[in-house]
């Protein structure tokens, strides 16, 4: 009985356990199509702000970031010939993890 009662306490009072409640991360997934057609956008470019990667849309203009930490974030979509769009202090966690962009 003491054992478990040590083990739950080292647990819960382990400072690497907070650390690793604040390290979760979730994947950000999102669509970039054509405004005027709702065509997908096949190589469009995403940048997120602080981050040295660039992704890109797929075949259906569907883009998939893995290991993003919860927070706000500036991202930017661009396509050859189309306005870039800028979306700015985009606040993204596991319940907000989807964005639909339409670029003209």
């Amino acid at each position: 009985m003491n054992l478990i009662v040590i083990i739950l306490f080292t647990l819960f009072t382990n400072p690497s356990n907070s650390e690793l409640m604040d390290t979760v991360t979730f994947e950000l997934s999102g669509v970039v199509v054509e405004e005027d057609t709702g065509e997908p956008l096949t190589g469009a470019l995403i940048q997120i702000k602080g981050l040295e990667n660039q992704f890109y849309t797929d075949f259906d203009g569907s883009f998939s970031i893995a290991d993003l930490a919860s927070g706000t974030y500036d991202i930017e979509i661009s396509y050859i010939s189309f306005e870039s769009k800028e979306l700015k202090d985009i606040q993204l966690d596991p319940q907000n993890s989807h964005l639909f962009v339409s670029l003209r």
